[in-house]
């Protein structure tokens, strides 16, 4: 599982758009380009260095059954939401949290919304 803010790519282009002045930061056409930069600024901004983008199982969905030995090969699909990771369900990413302050900081940049625990929806060994 992980912690995390739901968000949209739209939402992170359009954050990279808007503070990359700041950062000399090209203008990128791709949008990959722009997720990866919005992630860096994310982690400037908020001080947490650990941030990664995760999709997650949607909210309304039946959390499927793992089929042991097998895992899903790249490109994730498209089959849930979008989030902004600050630390997941394992041991070692859990016991490294982010402080409350840093995580109140990202929350207030992503417009106040909530963290929260989501359903990986790759790996559901």
């Amino acid at each position: 599982m992980f912690y995390g803010i739901e968000t949209t790519e739209d939402w992170l282009v359009n954050y990279t758009k808007t503070h990359r002045k700041d950062y000399d930061l090209p203008v990128c056409i791709s949008t990959l380009l722009n997720l990866d930069h919005a992630l860096w600024l994310l982690r400037i901004h908020s001080g947490i260095h650990k941030l990664r983008f995760k999709t997650v199982l949607p909210d309304d969905a039946p959390i499927p059954p793992a089929r042991k030995g097998t895992r899903q090969r790249l490109p994730l699909p498209k089959s849930g939401a979008p989030i902004i990771s600050i630390c997941s369900s394992k041991s070692r990413s859990f016991q490294k949290r982010p402080s409350q302050a840093k995580v109140d900081a990202l929350k207030q940049i992503m417009g106040g919304k909530e963290p929260r625990w989501w359903m990986d929806d790759v790996d559901r060994r």
